[in-house]
């Protein structure tokens, strides 16, 4: 719709209207997943976007979480890192990182009025969100996104 807007000549903004209005846009896994692989790639509409958003997704919002959970296991001594432990510079940048995911992931739940439940799962929705996008793009270069029995 904002698009249509804008090439009518029209400018279009964003705002917090979630006092004035409330949605559900979907009820659970299997209808999220589709909804959301259907407006992924629109929203996108870039294959260089989505790998860098990839990367940056992965690299940047899942990896500090790797990094923590690989040295938790050789902390508990599941993993012998020898001499070639994790940096404590590396460790304490991936701390930093996942406290700083934490603390806004809780912000927005906290505003937004979502389960609390989505904090700590944090970088698990961003792997799903990767592969939704990944899947959009697969859906829409074969034709086949759909949403209500309609093709995108």
């Amino acid at each position: 719709l904002p698009r249509i807007f804008r090439k009518g000549g029209f400018a279009t903004d964003v705002f917090d209207g979630g006092d004035i209005v409330s949605c559900r846009m979907y009820r659970g896994f299997g209808e999220t997943w589709h909804g959301f692989t259907k407006n992924a790639y629109e929203g996108l509409g870039n294959p260089v976007l989505l790998v860098l958003l990839t990367v940056l997704h992965l690299g940047g919002q899942v990896a500090p979480w790797c990094v923590l959970f690989i040295a938790a296991l050789g902390a508990v001594g599941v993993l012998d890192f020898g001499d070639a432990a994790i940096p404590a510079l590396a460790l304490a940048c991936a701390g930093g990182a996942v406290a700083t995911q934490l603390l806004l992931r809780a912000r927005l739940a906290s505003r937004f009025r979502q389960s609390w439940v989505g904090v700590p799962l944090h970088p698990i929705g961003l792997i799903v969100l990767t592969v939704i996008q990944w899947w959009s793009l697969r859906l829409h270069l074969a034709g086949r996104r759909t949403w209500r029995g309609r093709v995108a």
